[in-house]
């Protein structure tokens, strides 16, 4: 059997007694693949299923539910002809180790040529898992970078439509050759990014949980002007990689498929899970975007607050992966500054990403305040998870509405980890980020944020290198969150204590 893509494997829930796990493998069309497992592995249940067929390929997805027991485990498994991998279940009860990153490729194929070694980074995270394995891999945004769809070399079509002026490009229609294409790009896309040898051994060793941002259908999805946003192009690329997305991400079947962890709310594709005392929260920062308006519906925000007062309630850990930081240096000066120099639409794109662009920070005083409130409620340390900017960086969120409470459940840490490919941003925009970096931020009456360095970093707001991070719960649940950084041998660090 011809495997072109996987196993890609992904977490699909979990109990004390189970731990549930999918895997996602593309073949050609006449071969359907199968799961065997070495002995003594016991599965409780195993099902197989068509998720996305385009020309000769198939993407299927198989599932299958493993025993948790007392102690950790290790589960041999092997799809067709595919090679023996082995994942690591937890014991019930005991601790968890995660990983995550961001930022899974690059912008513009020139920043290539600035890398010696393109997937250094997941070379020296497959050589930590080896060591000490992880039980989920969160990934924060960016997985791939469909940008190339406007390059002429990718094709001809979606380049000539470029070309022409703005008002042209708003009327054109989104014709049978434009969607073909592009229904095989994003497919392509995947397949060839994720095969690398590199990105292949981790991703079929350790369960994923994903979140996407904008590059994974192209750079600034959903905050350009909503003339440009709702034309027919922009409009149908969206659905189309929004499918890729389900199909390859979520490993969801679209349309007509709900994941088992997904929240359910209009058009957004959040998720939650729960694994013990640990909750993990992904928010959908894109399929409901506007630039001047909002970041998510108050559908997804109501099915927020929901899913924290019944899955996450009585978690003693938070996880919430946000793909934009929500703790960042407010570029609103340099947004206002961009608004009067001509063709710096792509910058200014960039930076109606962030929370803190004008229109979108009444969204983030609502989220701060939703993860706050919950904290206090359920005296439950939370902490933020968050990619795109290219740099590793800690911010923490500091309230005082509530003096008497714990300092954890007052206190909301960020961890940044980006990028784990893609290489950081120029000297002058880091120069930018550490003058700045440093002020208070104010998000509201009594609450504060700030930029802090990590252990290890020195006086260092932001590291300019590629990075991928750890994040490793002991028997206490402390959180050990342990950013890997390239060319430093010892990882820059940051404890973060329970309520």
């Amino acid at each position: 059997m011809a495997i072109h893509l996987g196993p890609i494997l992904a977490f699909r829930g979990a109990t004390n007694s189970t731990w549930k796990t999918s895997a996602l493998v593309v073949t050609d069309r006449a071969d359907r693949p199968t799961v065997s497992f070495s002995t003594p592995t016991a599965v409780l249940s195993q099902a197989t299923q068509m998720l996305e067929s385009p020309g000769g390929l198939v993407a299927w997805r198989i599932d299958w539910e493993v025993p948790r027991t007392t102690t950790e485990s290790s589960v041999e498994y092997e799809i067709s002809d595919s090679g023996k991998h082995v994942y690591s279940v937890p014991a019930a009860g005991g601790p968890l180790r995660f990983a995550f990153g961001s930022c899974n490729g690059f912008s513009d194929p020139k920043l290539m040529k600035s890398i010696e070694v393109k997937n250094e980074r997941w070379n020296h995270l497959h050589d930590q898992h080896s060591k000490q394995a992880y039980h989920l891999l969160l990934l924060g945004g960016d997985q791939v970078y469909g940008d190339e769809i406007w390059q002429q070399k990718h094709s001809n079509v979606f380049s000539k439509w470029l070309s022409k002026g703005r008002r042209l490009r708003r009327k054109s229609d989104f014709g049978v050759t434009m969607r073909t294409f592009a229904d095989r790009f994003y497919f392509e896309l995947y397949v060839s990014r994720w095969r690398q040898a590199e990105v292949a051994r981790v991703l079929a060793s350790i369960p994923t949980l994903m979140s996407w941002d904008d590059h994974d259908t192209f750079d600034g999805w959903g905050s350009y002007p909503e003339e440009d946003q709702s034309c027919p192009v922009y409009r149908e690329l969206g659905k189309i990689a929004r499918r890729h997305y389900r199909v390859f991400q979520l490993q969801e079947r679209d349309p007509g498929e709900v994941g088992p962890g997904r929240l359910s709310a209009g058009n957004s594709l959040s998720w939650g899970y729960r694994i013990d005392d640990i909750a993990i929260l992904g928010l959908d920062l894109r399929s409901e975007r506007t630039r001047e308006s909002v970041i998510m519906s108050d559908a997804a925000w109501s099915a927020t607050v929901d899913w924290l007062a019944s899955v996450a309630k009585g978690a003693k850990h938070l996880l919430v992966v946000s793909s934009i930081p929500v703790v960042y240096p407010s570029l609103r000066m340099l947004e206002g500054v961009l608004g009067f120099i001509p063709g710096q639409q792509e910058l200014e794109d960039d930076m109606r990403d962030h929370w803190t662009s004008p229109p979108h920070e009444p969204e983030r005083v609502r989220l701060v305040h939703n993860l706050l409130d919950f904290s206090h409620a359920e005296s439950c340390r939370v902490t933020l998870l968050s990619g795109d900017v290219h740099v590793g960086a800690l911010g923490e969120i500091v309230s005082m509405r509530r003096p008497e409470r714990p300092r954890g459940a007052r206190v909301i840490s960020q961890l940044i980890s980006s990028a784990i490919v893609h290489p950081p941003p120029p000297k002058v925009a880091r120069l930018y980020l550490e003058l700045t970096g440093g002020k208070e931020d104010r998000i509201d009456a009594d609450i504060t944020a700030r930029m802090v360095p990590f252990t290890g970093a020195g006086a260092d707001l932001f590291i300019p290198e590629r990075n991928w991070l750890a994040l490793e719960f002991d028997d206490q649940l402390q959180l050990w969150a342990k950013l890997w950084t390239e060319g430093r041998p010892d990882p820059l660090w940051k404890v973060i204590h329970p309520v």
